[in-house]
């Protein structure tokens, strides 16, 4: 399978870089698309990908700037075609990455990490002006996609199913600690592998932890 992954921006180390890094570590041979990508801007396995952008890298150098050209980001989806030999396309959207031109044929995943269009105060009348239009925009384009994720509840929007997944993450992030070292750090983060639990049990850890 031809997987395809699309991001907002590649400008700096960010929540949906991360969840894009995961998905990087599941699909080890996936492309990446995106709007603006600022080279050696996030040191990792990004950079060791094929990373296809818009336009708009050539002048959006921060998300500040992005958001000041948000007038151009429909017109720079278009331009960006992702190829019909791809089988698959994961948006990791935070309003934007939705919007690349996909073959119908191709099956495409939304997860919408964060609400950036209505968690930001527009800054100028530039951007208040642009904030319906991108909006709206990116609304239409969220009902192109034949399933649609969100990292947590609170994604309102019309006529779309949204299925609340929360964010991936690294096994590698929560290392095993030895008895000694448990002792020294006091935990509010548990990890607990549930594959080979049955659901009366998965229900007894969950009664324990709240």
């Amino acid at each position: 399978m031809k997987v395809a992954l699309t991001i907002d921006s590649i400008l700096e180390r960010n929540l949906s870089v991360e969840v894009l890094e995961a998905f990087l570590e599941i699909f080890e041979e996936a492309d990446i698309f995106t709007f603006a990508h600022k080279e050696k801007a996030v040191i990792g396995p990004v950079e060791m990908r094929t990373i296809h952008s818009s336009y708009l890298t050539r002048f959006v150098e921060t998300d500040d700037d992005l958001w000041k050209y948000s007038l151009l980001v429909p017109g720079a989806g278009k331009n960006v075609v992702i190829p019909c030999s791809y089988d698959l396309v994961i948006n990791i959207s935070s309003g934007r990455s939705h919007g690349f031109s996909v073959c119908e044929d191709t099956l495409q995943v939304t997860y919408l990490v964060e609400d950036s269009i209505n968690e930001r105060r527009p800054k100028t009348l530039r951007e208040k002006f642009a904030r319906s239009f991108f909006e709206s925009w990116s609304e239409k384009q969220l009902g192109k996609s034949n399933f649609v994720w969100a990292s947590h509840e609170g994604f309102d929007k019309e006529n779309v199913d949204i299925d609340v997944l929360p964010p991936l993450f690294k096994l590698s992030d929560y290392p095993l600690f030895p008895a000694g070292v448990r002792k020294i750090f006091k935990y509010d983060t548990y990890l607990i592998n549930l594959e080979t639990l049955n659901k009366f049990k998965v229900q007894e850890i969950v009664d324990f932890f709240t």
